[in-house]
């Protein structure tokens, strides 16, 4: 006699931390552009004519794993979560989450080189 099991679990992850960001956008126009902060109260920034700005993110809710089967098939982890946007004008240049700016190149003055 032969059993298969399988089974979907959901985990949630801990609640993200709070953090600054040095940020220095690459581009010849900064004024041009602003940062949003979207959760869980929306936060706006804006870039000084060097490019460079500080942004504060506070702790993110809860996210969710799954697993099937014992594997990962998926990580909603706070600091994965895009809750960052880039906006130039009214438009969305881009989303940004926690990871993507922990994984930023850093400049000589400890600031991340945040590209549009």
């Amino acid at each position: 006699m032969a059993f298969i099991v399988s089974g979907c679990v959901c985990a949630l992850s801990p609640t993200g931390t709070e953090g600054k960001f040095n940020l220095k956008l690459d581009s010849p126009r900064p004024r041009a552009y602003r940062i949003l902060v979207a959760s869980p109260i929306m936060m706006i920034f804006y870039f000084d004519d060097m490019g460079r700005t500080t942004i504060s993110v506070p702790p993110l809710h809860h996210g969710c794993r799954s697993y099937l089967g014992g594997l990962k098939i998926s990580d909603e982890t706070p600091k994965n979560r895009k809750v960052i946007y880039l906006f130039e004008g009214e438009e969305i240049a881009r989303r940004i989450s926690v990871n993507d700016i922990e994984r930023m190149k850093t400049d000589s003055s400890g600031y991340r080189i945040l590209e549009p």
